[in-house]
């Protein structure tokens, strides 16, 4: 009877009410059985049975109840929202502005050996030291042989312009001849004077220009 008295208090409440209903009718059963007071064990079971009927009911309507709306998220999808005004437009409908023509480039100035060997100069050393030989008919050499050699520096020689020769008669070399000259500015010419004092040599071979 206590069980079922338990069950009747607590058979509102969805499945453990009917549970503790059933649990009430078995032994209200099992006290009938065994030849208890018949009282208290029909009360139990009616009380216990009460539970489960209730409980069971309770249960099948909570289960049918409609479930708890859902307050919508604050946050959209980003395919509901309205464009923003900061959206680029697209890009065709851009003026699209004709491209400017590049301009025509500048012929390239020629360098300074191009221009010296157009005027008639040997390249010693690229960029700086230029020579050519004298015509010999406009010197005369005296007792022994002899050449002029026109040296031009761009950068000049600050103390002095050294120049040498080989002296070669045929193919084979004889002897060896040199001039020194003082300063030479820059881009200016200097005339040095080569002499074959033996007079063995047919021909002078340029082999040494220096600046000191």
């Amino acid at each position: 009877m206590i069980v079922g008295i338990g069950a009747f208090l607590i058979g509102w409440l969805p499945i453990i009410g009917a549970i503790i209903g059933v649990i009430g009718v078995a032994l209200g059963a099992s006290a009938l059985l065994k030849r208890q007071p018949k009282g208290r064990a029909v009360t139990g079971i009616v009380l216990s049975a009460l539970a489960t009927v209730f409980s069971i009911v309770v249960t099948i309507a909570v289960g049918l109840s409609p479930p708890a709306e859902v307050a919508p998220s604050s946050s959209s999808s980003p395919a509901a929202e309205e464009p923003s005004d900061d959206e680029p437009e697209d890009a065709s409908s851009e003026e699209i502005e004709p491209a400017t023509p590049a301009e025509p480039a500048e012929p390239p100035t020629k360098s300074t050996d191009t221009t010296m060997t157009d005027l008639g100069w040997s390249i010693y050393e690229s960029g700086n030291i230029y020579f050519r030989f004298a015509d010999k008919s406009s010197y005369t050499c005296g007792y022994t042989r002899c050449s002029y050699v026109e040296v031009m520096t761009i950068s000049g020689c600050p103390n002095m312009l050294y120049v040498e020769a080989s002296l070669l008669q045929g193919d084979t070399v004889v002897g060896m001849t040199n001039d020194a000259l003082g300063q030479v500015r820059p881009e200016e010419s200097a005339l040095a004077h080569l002499q074959d004092f033996n007079d063995s040599a047919d021909t002078f071979r340029l082999s040494e220009i220096a600046c000191y």
